[in-house]
This record gives C-alpha cells, structure tokens and sequence, in this order.
C-alpha cells in the first residue's frame, strides 16, 4: 500500500470516498529511535510521542510537518505518556525511573522525580486531573499528586513486573497487568486490592479500560482477553499476535492493538470480530492512542515513526 502524506481534512474526505483509502496513513512524523509511546491530548488537536531517543515529540494532529515542540530531560526510553485532562500538562515516565511533568504550552518541565526502584512502564492521569498513577518492574503502583509529583502512596501486590495501567472512568479504581499473566484491581482512595484475575504464566503486557468501565482489556503474548471489571471473570478471547498496546474507542465499540508483527488491528468490542488490519509499519508498533472524538487513531513503531489513521 503506498503511504501519502495528507493534511487531516483530506485524509477524511479520502476515507468518506473508499474503504480501501480510509487504511491510508498519514506519517505524522520521525523519531531517531523507536517510538515507545503516544497519546492524544483532550482537544485531539496534538499527538505527543514519547521514544527511545530520549524525547518527546508534539505534533500537529493535522498531519505532517516539523513537531510543534521537543522535550528533553529524560535519561532513557519514554515508556509512557499522559495528558491532564485539561490538555495544560503532560506527564511522562522512562525506562531509568524518571517520572516527569510538562507544562505543555511552554515545554517546560515542571517536575522531575525518582521513586520506583525499578524502569517506569506505564503512566496515567486520573479524571479529575489531581492524581497520576505509575506501574514499574519493581511489582508496585505508585501515586503521585499532579502539581510537585510529590508521592501519594504505594500500592503492592502484584509478584510480577508490572507492565500497563489505566484508570477507571469515574477515578475510584486503578487497574493493572503483569507479565505474570494477572491483572488488578485497586480502591484509588484506599489504595487496597478490590480484585485480582488472569492467567498465571500468560503475560499480559498492556491493558485498557471501556469508557463505561465495565470491561477491562488485557493484551498478551497470543491473545487479547475480556475480563468483567466487577468480577473478574474472562469475558472473551481474541487470538491476536503479541499484544504491545491497547486503546478503546470513546464509544467503546472498538478496540485498537498495537501487534508485534506490525499491523495496527481494530475489533468489535461486541463480538470480537477483528474489523481491520491496518498496514503500513515496518516493525511492531509499541504504542496505540485513539482521538477523542473516536475518529482517529495514532500509532508509534520501533520503524521510528508516528503513524495517523482514520478509524475504519
């Protein structure tokens, strides 16, 4: 498939007149190193990407062009990025322990600290914008406060390496996976272990939680699994190459994974039926965000690039 490079409006047109077009991406841009994470900010109109380079990258959701702006500071790979949810700060954690905090108007770096003993996988915003949630190899949750970072509180329990975090919706719960093949569910206030499921000896290396938050998704080696938030129990199981990344719609009718053997793939929530493969990167793509307004879909790759595609 030949990749062009579209302004968004014409990508959009594109995708009204074909199907075939609508799996067209737009390269939004080019790290020197593998892209480890993306996120989309709350007015969809920037896409920041975090990479092995050491920095993070602001781009114009429109398409194209140089990035808006580059944050440096980290000393390792960005694992992880999140928006607030007033679009006004970015948080952002690294492979050498580093939790970091923007200011995303000036790019400049709010706060810095160190508090995991092991690489930060995974970071995340909660809904009122207050707290932020980090998951390390070191088996714990920490939570920080949105203003200094100063710490929260710990939350242990997971024996394995914690490898993705999402808060819930209404912010009262945190839920987590590890490459033990278990995932959990934490009491944000309480900070104690309100539920525990998974597979032991199935990693799950990334997790994403329905916009109604009853449903929370889990990617592993060989499959994606549906779990009932409320009980636990395994809801449904997608075959799926090795999972790096998940994203739900706003809608929450679509699921988007980022897959090892490169394509970006979207499914029916409803039925598990997988609704595209969208193909253009050259290597596993890390990293998957989806648009607020559910009609756009970003991807970061170990190709180095940031990658937009119109939702099929």
């Amino acid at each position: 498939m030949r990749m062009v490079k579209l302004g968004m409006a014409a990508v959009l047109a594109t995708a009204v007149c074909s199907s075939l077009w609508a799996q067209a991406p737009v390269e939004i841009g080019k790290h020197r190193r593998e892209v480890a994470s993306v996120a989309f900010s709350p007015d969809g109109k920037t896409i920041a990407s975090g990479s092995y380079d050491e920095t993070i990258k602001l781009w114009d959701a429109g398409g194209g062009g140089a990035p808006k702006a580059t944050l440096t500071g980290h000393k390792g790979s960005v694992q992880g990025l999140a928006f607030s949810p007033d679009g006004s700060k970015l948080a952002s954690c690294e492979m050498y322990k580093l939790v970091k905090l923007w200011d995303v108007a000036s790019g400049k770096e709010l706060a810095s600290v160190e508090g995991h003993e092991g690489s930060v996988t995974g970071i995340a915003f909660s809904p009122t914008g207050k707290t932020i949630v980090t998951v390390s190899k070191d088996h714990t949750l920490k939570l920080w406060d949105a203003l200094k970072l100063a710490p929260q509180g710990t939350l242990a329990g997971h024996r394995w390496e914690i490898q993705g975090v999402a808060y819930f919706p209404d912010g009262k719960r945190i839920a987590s996976a590890d490459d033990g093949g278990f995932v959990m569910v934490w009491d944000a206030v309480t900070k104690k272990q309100k539920l525990a499921t998974g597979v032991e000896g199935a990693p799950q290396l990334s997790i994403a939680v329905s916009p109604d938050g009853k449903t929370i998704a889990s990617g592993g080696n060989d499959s994606i699994r549906f779990w009932d938030a409320a009980t636990g129990k395994e809801i449904r199981r997608i075959e799926s190459p090795q999972t790096n990344a998940l994203a739900f719609s706003p809608d929450g009718k679509s699921l988007v994974a980022g897959t090892q053997d490169g394509p970006v793939k979207v499914y029916d929530t409803a039925t598990g039926a997988q609704r595209a493969s969208l193909e253009a990167h050259e290597r596993p793509v890390l990293a998957v965000a989806v648009s607020p307004d559910g009609k756009w879909i970003a991807s970061g790759s170990m190709d180095y690039t940031v990658r937009l595609w119109a939702m099929p």
